[in-house]
Protein backbone atom coordinates (compact mmCIF):
# COMPACT_ATOMS: atom_id res chain seq x y z
CA UNK A 1 0.00 0.00 0.00
CA UNK A 2 1.21 3.50 -0.85
CA UNK A 3 2.30 5.49 2.20
CA UNK A 4 1.01 8.99 2.89
CA UNK A 5 4.42 10.49 2.09
CA UNK A 6 4.27 9.08 -1.44
CA UNK A 7 1.14 11.07 -2.28
CA UNK A 8 0.73 14.40 -4.08
CA UNK A 9 -0.43 17.49 -2.22
CA UNK A 10 -0.85 21.23 -2.62
CA UNK A 11 2.28 23.44 -2.57
CA UNK A 12 4.37 20.28 -2.43
CA UNK A 13 7.38 21.75 -4.20
CA UNK A 14 8.24 23.33 -0.84
CA UNK A 15 5.59 22.19 1.66
CA UNK A 16 6.28 18.48 1.82
CA UNK A 17 3.72 17.40 4.41
CA UNK A 18 1.20 18.37 7.09
CA UNK A 19 0.67 16.76 10.47
CA UNK A 20 -1.82 17.12 13.32
CA UNK A 21 -1.24 15.68 16.79
CA UNK A 22 -3.86 15.61 19.55
CA UNK A 23 -3.07 14.65 23.14
CA UNK A 24 -5.91 13.34 25.26
CA UNK A 25 -6.38 11.77 28.70
CA UNK A 26 -9.29 9.80 30.11
CA UNK A 27 -11.37 11.47 32.79
CA UNK A 28 -10.88 10.01 36.27
CA UNK A 29 -7.64 8.24 35.35
CA UNK A 30 -4.20 9.31 36.54
CA UNK A 31 -1.65 10.17 33.86
CA UNK A 32 0.23 7.09 32.57
CA UNK A 33 3.35 7.82 34.62
CA UNK A 34 1.30 7.71 37.86
CA UNK A 35 -1.14 4.96 36.89
CA UNK A 36 -0.31 1.52 38.39
CA UNK A 37 1.16 -0.81 35.78
CA UNK A 38 -1.73 -3.29 35.72
CA UNK A 39 -4.29 -0.50 35.27
CA UNK A 40 -2.11 1.26 32.69
CA UNK A 41 -1.74 -1.88 30.60
CA UNK A 42 -5.45 -2.68 30.84
CA UNK A 43 -6.47 0.85 29.80
CA UNK A 44 -3.95 0.93 26.96
CA UNK A 45 -5.16 -2.38 25.55
CA UNK A 46 -8.80 -1.29 25.79
CA UNK A 47 -8.08 1.98 24.01
CA UNK A 48 -5.93 0.28 21.38
CA UNK A 49 -8.64 -2.23 20.50
CA UNK A 50 -11.32 0.46 20.51
CA UNK A 51 -9.39 2.80 18.19
CA UNK A 52 -8.45 -0.04 15.87
CA UNK A 53 -12.14 -0.96 15.63
CA UNK A 54 -13.15 2.63 14.82
CA UNK A 55 -10.58 2.86 12.04
CA UNK A 56 -11.53 -0.53 10.61
CA UNK A 57 -15.23 0.41 10.64
CA UNK A 58 -14.29 3.51 8.64
CA UNK A 59 -12.46 1.46 6.03
CA UNK A 60 -8.96 2.33 7.28
CA UNK A 61 -6.69 -0.73 7.26
CA UNK A 62 -4.58 -0.79 10.41
CA UNK A 63 -2.66 -2.96 12.82
CA UNK A 64 -1.97 -2.72 16.54
CA UNK A 65 0.74 -3.96 18.85
CA UNK A 66 2.52 -3.31 22.13
CA UNK A 67 5.93 -1.70 21.76
CA UNK A 68 7.41 -4.40 23.99
CA UNK A 69 6.81 -6.77 21.04
CA UNK A 70 9.17 -4.75 18.81
CA UNK A 71 12.95 -4.68 18.81
CA UNK A 72 14.97 -1.48 19.16
CA UNK A 73 15.70 -1.15 15.43
CA UNK A 74 12.02 -1.45 14.44
CA UNK A 75 11.07 1.22 16.95
CA UNK A 76 13.87 3.52 15.86
CA UNK A 77 12.77 3.17 12.23
CA UNK A 78 9.27 4.31 13.21
CA UNK A 79 10.82 7.24 15.07
CA UNK A 80 12.70 8.19 11.89
CA UNK A 81 9.33 8.20 10.09
CA UNK A 82 7.73 10.29 12.92
CA UNK A 83 5.32 7.53 13.95
CA UNK A 84 6.85 7.13 17.40
CA UNK A 85 8.29 9.67 19.85
CA UNK A 86 11.64 9.66 21.66
CA UNK A 87 9.78 9.15 24.93
CA UNK A 88 8.12 6.00 23.62
CA UNK A 89 11.54 4.56 22.79
CA UNK A 90 12.86 5.18 26.27
CA UNK A 91 9.83 3.85 28.12
CA UNK A 92 8.22 0.99 26.21
CA UNK A 93 6.53 -0.77 29.13
CA UNK A 94 2.75 -0.85 28.59
CA UNK A 95 2.95 1.52 25.57
CA UNK A 96 0.82 0.41 22.63
CA UNK A 97 0.40 1.60 19.05
CA UNK A 98 -2.28 1.52 16.39
CA UNK A 99 -1.11 2.60 12.94
CA UNK A 100 -2.84 2.57 9.56
CA UNK A 101 -1.21 0.66 6.72
CA UNK A 102 -0.39 3.92 4.91
CA UNK A 103 0.89 5.42 8.21
CA UNK A 104 -1.35 8.47 7.80
CA UNK A 105 -3.00 7.56 11.13
CA UNK A 106 -1.01 6.62 14.21
CA UNK A 107 -2.20 6.53 17.81
CA UNK A 108 0.12 5.99 20.78
CA UNK A 109 -1.31 4.77 24.07
CA UNK A 110 0.23 5.20 27.53
CA UNK A 111 3.17 7.32 26.47
CA UNK A 112 3.15 10.78 28.13
CA UNK A 113 -0.65 10.87 27.81
CA UNK A 114 -3.29 8.17 27.51
CA UNK A 115 -3.63 8.99 23.80
CA UNK A 116 -1.45 10.73 21.27
CA UNK A 117 -3.44 10.80 18.03
CA UNK A 118 -1.63 11.77 14.82
CA UNK A 119 -2.78 12.27 11.23
CA UNK A 120 -0.37 13.08 8.37
CA UNK A 121 -1.05 14.30 4.83
CA UNK A 122 1.15 15.12 1.83
CA UNK A 123 1.60 18.78 0.94
CA UNK A 124 -0.32 21.65 2.48
CA UNK A 125 -3.37 19.89 3.91
CA UNK A 126 -3.45 20.88 7.56
CA UNK A 127 -7.22 21.30 7.68
CA UNK A 128 -7.82 18.00 5.95
CA UNK A 129 -5.53 16.29 8.44
CA UNK A 130 -7.33 18.02 11.31
CA UNK A 131 -10.74 16.98 9.98
CA UNK A 132 -9.66 13.32 10.02
CA UNK A 133 -8.11 13.64 13.47
CA UNK A 134 -11.19 15.42 14.78
CA UNK A 135 -13.56 12.70 13.53
CA UNK A 136 -11.48 9.97 15.17
CA UNK A 137 -11.17 12.08 18.33
CA UNK A 138 -14.95 12.52 18.53
CA UNK A 139 -15.56 8.82 17.93
CA UNK A 140 -13.25 7.89 20.81
CA UNK A 141 -14.88 10.51 23.02
CA UNK A 142 -18.30 8.93 22.49
CA UNK A 143 -17.12 5.99 24.61
CA UNK A 144 -14.40 7.54 26.79
CA UNK A 145 -14.88 10.90 28.45
CA UNK A 146 -11.79 13.10 28.22
CA UNK A 147 -10.20 15.04 31.07
CA UNK A 148 -11.39 18.55 30.21
CA UNK A 149 -11.61 21.82 32.12
CA UNK A 150 -14.04 24.54 31.06
CA UNK A 151 -11.41 27.22 31.65
CA UNK A 152 -8.17 25.55 30.56
CA UNK A 153 -9.33 22.98 28.01
CA UNK A 154 -7.89 19.48 27.65
CA UNK A 155 -5.77 18.32 30.58
CA UNK A 156 -2.38 16.87 29.57
CA UNK A 157 0.64 15.43 31.35
CA UNK A 158 2.74 18.45 30.39
CA UNK A 159 1.35 21.97 30.96
CA UNK A 160 2.78 23.08 27.61
CA UNK A 161 0.12 20.96 25.88
CA UNK A 162 -2.89 22.10 27.95
CA UNK A 163 -5.68 23.83 26.02
CA UNK A 164 -6.38 22.42 22.60
CA UNK A 165 -3.87 19.65 23.23
CA UNK A 166 -2.96 20.10 19.57
CA UNK A 167 0.31 20.55 17.74
CA UNK A 168 0.15 21.30 14.04
CA UNK A 169 3.24 20.72 11.88
CA UNK A 170 4.38 21.56 8.38
CA UNK A 171 7.42 19.90 6.82
CA UNK A 172 9.17 22.39 4.52
CA UNK A 173 11.95 21.95 1.97
CA UNK A 174 14.05 25.12 2.34
CA UNK A 175 17.59 24.24 1.21
CA UNK A 176 18.37 27.47 -0.62
CA UNK A 177 16.66 29.82 1.81
CA UNK A 178 18.46 28.08 4.69
CA UNK A 179 21.82 28.74 3.03
CA UNK A 180 21.12 32.48 2.78
CA UNK A 181 22.22 35.07 5.31
CA UNK A 182 18.59 36.04 5.89
CA UNK A 183 17.54 32.65 7.24
CA UNK A 184 18.68 33.18 10.82
CA UNK A 185 16.83 36.51 10.93
CA UNK A 186 13.70 34.97 9.43
CA UNK A 187 13.61 32.04 11.84
CA UNK A 188 14.31 34.22 14.87
CA UNK A 189 11.18 36.22 14.06
CA UNK A 190 8.90 33.17 13.97
CA UNK A 191 8.46 33.29 17.74
CA UNK A 192 6.44 36.48 17.33
CA UNK A 193 3.76 34.35 15.68
CA UNK A 194 3.96 31.58 18.27
CA UNK A 195 5.72 29.32 15.75
CA UNK A 196 8.93 27.32 16.26
CA UNK A 197 11.23 25.68 13.71
CA UNK A 198 13.56 22.68 13.89
CA UNK A 199 15.59 20.47 11.55
CA UNK A 200 13.72 17.51 10.10
CA UNK A 201 16.92 15.46 9.61
CA UNK A 202 20.17 15.94 11.49
CA UNK A 203 23.55 14.44 10.68
CA UNK A 204 26.53 15.47 12.80
CA UNK A 205 24.78 18.72 13.80
CA UNK A 206 24.04 19.58 10.17
CA UNK A 207 20.90 19.46 8.05
CA UNK A 208 22.00 18.32 4.57
CA UNK A 209 18.42 17.60 3.47
CA UNK A 210 17.25 21.22 3.77
CA UNK A 211 14.05 19.91 5.37
CA UNK A 212 12.60 21.78 8.34
CA UNK A 213 9.54 21.41 10.54
CA UNK A 214 7.52 24.37 11.80
CA UNK A 215 4.90 23.98 14.52
CA UNK A 216 2.80 25.96 16.99
CA UNK A 217 4.36 26.67 20.37
CA UNK A 218 1.08 27.57 22.09
CA UNK A 219 -1.82 25.22 22.73
CA UNK A 220 -3.61 27.50 25.19
CA UNK A 221 -5.43 30.71 24.24
CA UNK A 222 -5.92 29.89 20.56
CA UNK A 223 -8.49 27.72 18.83
CA UNK A 224 -7.48 24.88 16.54
CA UNK A 225 -8.58 26.96 13.55
CA UNK A 226 -6.47 29.92 14.65
CA UNK A 227 -3.42 27.70 15.15
CA UNK A 228 -3.78 26.25 11.66
CA UNK A 229 -4.33 29.68 10.10
CA UNK A 230 -1.16 31.11 11.65
CA UNK A 231 0.92 28.07 10.74
CA UNK A 232 -0.39 28.08 7.17
CA UNK A 233 0.40 31.78 6.80
CA UNK A 234 3.94 31.34 8.10
CA UNK A 235 4.45 28.23 5.98
CA UNK A 236 3.33 30.02 2.83
CA UNK A 237 5.59 32.98 3.57
CA UNK A 238 8.60 30.69 4.00
CA UNK A 239 7.64 28.77 0.86
CA UNK A 240 7.38 32.04 -1.07
CA UNK A 241 10.84 33.11 0.10
CA UNK A 242 12.33 29.74 -0.87
CA UNK A 243 10.74 29.93 -4.33
CA UNK A 244 12.14 33.44 -4.92
CA UNK A 245 15.65 32.26 -4.07
CA UNK A 246 15.22 29.25 -6.35
CA UNK A 247 14.02 31.43 -9.23
CA UNK A 248 16.88 33.91 -8.85
CA UNK A 249 19.44 31.14 -8.78
CA UNK A 250 17.84 29.37 -11.75
CA UNK A 251 18.05 32.56 -13.84
CA UNK A 252 21.60 33.50 -12.86
CA UNK A 253 23.19 30.07 -12.75
CA UNK A 254 21.17 27.93 -15.14
CA UNK A 255 24.04 25.85 -16.51
CA UNK A 256 25.67 25.41 -13.10
CA UNK A 257 22.34 24.29 -11.62
CA UNK A 258 21.78 21.73 -14.36
CA UNK A 259 25.32 20.42 -13.94
CA UNK A 260 24.91 20.14 -10.16
CA UNK A 261 21.65 18.22 -10.48
CA UNK A 262 22.98 15.72 -13.02
CA UNK A 263 26.13 15.23 -10.99
CA UNK A 264 23.93 14.50 -7.96
CA UNK A 265 21.86 12.06 -9.98
CA UNK A 266 24.99 10.31 -11.24
CA UNK A 267 26.32 9.94 -7.69
CA UNK A 268 23.03 8.53 -6.40
CA UNK A 269 22.48 6.25 -9.37
CA UNK A 270 25.95 4.75 -9.69
CA UNK A 271 27.81 5.12 -6.39
CA UNK A 272 28.81 1.97 -4.49
CA UNK A 273 29.31 3.68 -1.13
CA UNK A 274 26.98 6.38 0.20
CA UNK A 275 27.06 8.22 3.51
CA UNK A 276 23.74 9.34 4.99
CA UNK A 277 24.53 13.06 4.71
CA UNK A 278 25.68 12.64 1.10
CA UNK A 279 22.46 10.86 0.18
CA UNK A 280 20.31 13.57 1.80
CA UNK A 281 22.21 16.40 0.12
CA UNK A 282 21.99 14.90 -3.37
CA UNK A 283 18.35 13.90 -3.00
CA UNK A 284 17.60 17.46 -1.88
CA UNK A 285 19.23 18.90 -5.01
CA UNK A 286 17.30 16.56 -7.27
CA UNK A 287 14.04 17.34 -5.47
CA UNK A 288 14.40 21.04 -6.29
CA UNK A 289 14.92 20.26 -9.97
CA UNK A 290 12.10 17.70 -10.09
CA UNK A 291 9.69 20.15 -8.39
CA UNK A 292 10.50 22.73 -11.07
CA UNK A 293 9.99 20.23 -13.88
CA UNK A 294 13.68 20.34 -14.81
CA UNK A 295 14.04 16.60 -14.23
CA UNK A 296 11.51 13.94 -15.14
CA UNK A 297 11.67 10.29 -14.20
CA UNK A 298 10.50 7.24 -16.09
CA UNK A 299 8.08 6.38 -13.26
CA UNK A 300 6.50 8.21 -10.31
CA UNK A 301 8.93 8.86 -7.48
CA UNK A 302 8.72 10.38 -4.01
CA UNK A 303 12.13 11.82 -3.17
CA UNK A 304 10.91 12.51 0.37
CA UNK A 305 10.23 8.79 0.73
CA UNK A 306 13.82 8.07 -0.31
CA UNK A 307 15.09 10.51 2.32
CA UNK A 308 13.14 8.59 4.94
CA UNK A 309 14.12 5.15 3.70
CA UNK A 310 17.88 5.79 3.56
CA UNK A 311 17.99 6.64 7.27
CA UNK A 312 20.05 4.11 9.24
CA UNK A 313 17.37 2.05 10.97
CA UNK A 314 14.94 2.11 8.07
CA UNK A 315 17.71 0.56 5.99
CA UNK A 316 18.28 -2.05 8.69
CA UNK A 317 14.58 -2.88 8.66
CA UNK A 318 14.53 -3.00 4.85
CA UNK A 319 17.44 -5.45 4.68
CA UNK A 320 16.35 -7.22 7.87
CA UNK A 321 19.79 -7.48 9.43
CA UNK A 322 22.19 -5.67 11.71
CA UNK A 323 24.50 -3.34 9.80
CA UNK A 324 27.56 -1.42 10.94
CA UNK A 325 28.41 2.00 9.49
CA UNK A 326 30.38 0.66 6.50
CA UNK A 327 27.70 -1.90 5.66
CA UNK A 328 25.04 0.81 5.91
CA UNK A 329 26.92 2.98 3.43
CA UNK A 330 27.29 0.12 0.96
CA UNK A 331 23.65 -0.96 1.18
CA UNK A 332 22.41 2.64 1.11
CA UNK A 333 24.10 3.02 -2.27
CA UNK A 334 22.61 -0.29 -3.41
CA UNK A 335 19.12 0.77 -2.28
CA UNK A 336 19.35 4.08 -4.14
CA UNK A 337 20.63 2.46 -7.32
CA UNK A 338 17.59 0.20 -7.39
CA UNK A 339 15.06 2.83 -6.25
CA UNK A 340 16.04 5.70 -8.55
CA UNK A 341 14.38 5.41 -11.99
CA UNK A 342 15.99 6.66 -15.18
CA UNK A 343 15.72 10.32 -16.17
CA UNK A 344 13.66 10.85 -19.32
CA UNK A 345 13.34 13.85 -21.65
Amino acid sequence: MEKWYEGIGAEQDVIVGSRIRLRRNIQGKMFPEKLPSDQRKKLGTELMNHVSGILSAGGVENHSLHLSEMDAVQKSALLERSVLTKTSLRETEDIALTVSEDESYSVLFNCDDHLRLQVSESGLHLREAFAKADRLDDAINETYNYAFDDKYGYMTAFPTNVGTGMRAYLVLHLPLLASSQRFRTITSELGRYGVAIRDAFVYEDKNPSGLYVIYNQKTLGQSESEIMSVLTKVGMQLAGSERRVRNIRAQRFSLQNDDEVYRSYGILKYARYMRYDEALLNLSRIRIAASAGKVNFSKPLSLYKLMLMVSPDNLRVHYQKELDENELNVLRAEYLRSALPEIVG
